[in-house]
């Protein structure tokens, strides 16, 4: 369930994908599910309109980038990797990358 409903900003400034930035009771957003899940065409589309949400951080630190080597999500990790711009430096909490996890 949804409990936030703070944004941390988005692309425009019309806040038309302000529910990108929506978060749950544990800190992560749609960006974080859909990479836990391997979904690509979702990323894909998130990506598009409010590229900063695949470096958001969870309650732990988890990027989606992290989320998907933790998930062994690696189609959506290739598509990270290549096509978008995320942090490959990224560490969780825990000083974690993704060669870590």
């Amino acid at each position: 369930a949804v409990v936030s409903t703070q944004s941390t900003g988005t692309k425009g400034s019309d806040g038309a994908f302000d529910f990108l930035r929506l978060k749950s009771r544990c800190g992560s957003i749609a960006a974080h599910f859909a990479a836990q899940h391997g979904h690509t065409e979702l990323i894909s589309w998130i990506y598009k309109y409010d590229s900063a949400c695949l470096d958001v951080e969870d309650e732990h630190g988890m990027t989606s980038l992290l989320l998907a080597v933790q998930h062994g999500q690696y189609d959506l990790l290739k598509y990270l990797v290549r096509q978008t711009d995320v942090d490959l430096q990224a560490t969780n909490f825990k000083a974690q990358n993704a060669v870590h996890i």
